[in-house]
């Protein structure tokens, strides 16, 4: 997306997030989320994507190999299936939103969550393009 944005990083932070949340300004090859020169688990990102709902090992189904893109026509039911939402911007991994562990009020956390920066929620925008804004432990 960099290339249509005149490489402006700021679309890519949550206007409620301050400048350290626009990641770095060298973009990755098309079909990575991230450049290969810095560090993905320390980079501060306002939003992730489900980076476990499109990788090889996610075993939803989708199995793109790491680094490739998903066809859309492999999304069996995109207006359930999360592409990216805000994370929780703590600069352990905040590209990344992982849903391996289902959070629940009393159980586990899972490792990478949506944020919850927006009265304590996250906006999610899924395959189909819609948002809807939820809870982590929805």
């Amino acid at each position: 997306m960099l290339p249509y944005t005149s490489s402006n990083t700021t679309v890519f932070r949550c206007p409620s997030t301050g400048p350290e949340f626009e990641g770095p300004t060298n973009h990755s090859p098309r079909g990575y989320p991230f450049p290969f020169n810095i560090d993905i688990g320390t980079s501060r990102f306002s939003h992730g994507y489900n980076q476990w709902g499109f990788a090889a090992f996610s075993g939803y189904g989708l199995e793109a190999p790491p680094g490739a893109e998903v066809p859309e026509s492999r999304v069996v039911n995109p207006p359930d299936m999360i592409a990216l939402g805000d994370s929780d911007g703590n600069g352990l991994f905040d590209g990344d939103i992982a849903f391996h562990r289902i959070p629940s009020p009393s159980g586990p956390k899972p490792t990478f969550p949506p944020g919850n920066r927006h009265k304590s929620g996250a906006n999610i925008v899924f395959c189909d393009g819609h948002v809807e804004w939820a809870r982590q432990s929805k």
